[in-house]
């Protein structure tokens, strides 16, 4: 079944939650810039790209 534009941005939305969570929860450094790039990965999926800027 293909998703349409809504299904995949929920999901994208869904996972960068999680995304920003675990760099929350994060450590070390190393865990926090591995974070940092799945937060800016999902963020530029999601459509928002303010948190996906450099």
């Amino acid at each position: 079944m293909k998703r349409d534009f809504q299904q995949r941005r929920a999901y994208a939305l869904c996972r960068l939650s999680g995304a920003i969570d675990r760099y929350l929860l994060a450590t070390t450094s190393a865990a926090k810039k591995q974070a940092v790039k799945w937060v800016r990965a999902w963020a530029r999926a999601a459509g928002v790209d303010d948190l996906a800027r450099d």
